[in-house]
Parts: C-alpha cells; structure tokens; sequence
C-alpha cells in the first residue's frame, strides 16, 4: 500500500474511547476499555500510546509505537519504525466516521486467533491546535527518535540500546511536565539529527462536546 498524508479531518490527537475484539479468547464480548490509549496522528508521521488502566479487566500492557503510515481510502497502515515491543510488524484499519467519532475496524491475531476488531476514537485536540513533528534518522535512514506535539501534549518516542523510550509530556506554565515515560530514561538522540518535517496546525473542524469548552492551549514551546 502507497499513498500520500492523511486527510486533513484525521490529523490531531485522539483518544480512544472503546475497543471490541470479536472471538478473542479470555476478552470481553463486546466494547470494553482497560487502556488509556492516545494516537497522535500529523499529515505524515504517527505515535501512538497505550498505558493499562489499573485495575483493568483483562490487564492490558503498555505499547508505545510510531513511524510513518500509508494511506488508501479507506484503510490506513500503520508502519511500526518504533515499536516498545520490539515487533516493526505493520499493521491496517479500515477507517469510517459515525458522526464526530472515528471507528477503526479491522483483524488482529490474539492468541494465535485471526479476530476481527472494532475500536472508537473521540478527538482530544481543539481545532487549530498547534502540529509539530520532529524525526531523527540514522546514516541509513533508520528511524531513531520521532516526536509528535498536538497542542499542549507531546509524545517522544527514542530509540535506545536496542530497546525503546517513550515520554508522554503537557504543556503547563511554560514548560513540559513529563505524564508517563515507558523504558529507562531518554538520553536523547544526537540533537544534531534532529529535524522539523511537519509544522503547522491541525484543521479547524470542531471536535463537539465539552472539549472545546474545556481546554485552553499556552504558547508553543519548542521540542525536544
């Protein structure tokens, strides 16, 4: 699959409300939650985040990925250039709007089982909210450390020993509170490799509810 950026009504920060997964052995029947799951989508680039909820039934892990993505209408592949996991295994959804929420359909193997899956996503950003997407690339054009910021919420994820750190950040007061952070403590790519390839801002397409009432962004601040 080849393509060009995402529609513009995809980019921005999404927060995935619910997922089902159809014949899934030992999970739910029907739409469940045991994540907090947040995707940060830009026009090129993707990082996506996803932390167990305590007490979550099942258990889920923690998953941080990212890299480039192609786009097909309607399906959208996911190229995992960073994975925490340690799999670079792609993965693809089939996308659908049922009003303001993203659906992402789908099949995964879970537990060796080909199962089909459904999850929800709700925006998360404000229409307009600043886009900044930074990459690093080794000499052989290996991904190293890719950083998406949407408004005032930034995730990072950096290629290390073999492994892979990821820092979830806010903007407050004019600086980055560090949210969670999954690995041993970034040491930072050679910032020197450092580039902006996205800039700019997401669309201006109202996201509904109480959101846009809610959140207020501060000046950009620059990252990493």
């Amino acid at each position: 699959m080849t393509g060009g950026p995402v529609p513009e009504a995809l980019v921005g920060l999404w927060r995935r409300e619910s997922v089902e997964i159809s014949g899934a052995p030992g999970l739910p029947r029907g739409a469940f939650e045991h994540a907090d799951v947040l995707w940060f989508q830009g026009r090129t680039r993707y990082a996506d985040l996803r932390m167990p909820r305590p007490g979550g039934d099942p258990p889920a892990r923690a998953e941080a990925f990212g890299g480039r993505q192609s786009w097909a209408a309607p399906r959208l592949r996911f190229h995992h250039e960073l994975d925490l996991s340690g799999s670079l295994a792609d993965d693809e959804g089939a996308l659908a709007w049922e009003g303001e929420t993203l659906l992402e359909t789908g099949v995964w193997v879970f537990a060796g089982v080909r199962c089909a899956y459904r999850e929800r996503w709700v925006r998360a950003s404000l229409p307009g909210a600043d886009l900044v997407v930074r990459e690093a690339r080794a000499d052989d054009g290996g991904l190293r450390g890719l950083a998406v910021r949407i408004g005032t919420q930034e995730l990072v994820l950096i290629a290390a020993a073999g492994s892979l750190v990821a820092e979830h950040r806010i903007a407050e007061g004019g600086d980055w509170r560090l949210v969670a952070r999954l690995g041993a403590e970034a040491d930072g790519c050679d910032r020197s490799r450092w580039a902006c390839i996205e800039a700019g801002r997401c669309p201006d397409r109202p996201p509904g509810g109480e959101l846009a009432r809610t959140l207020r962004y501060p000046r950009a601040i620059d990252t990493p």
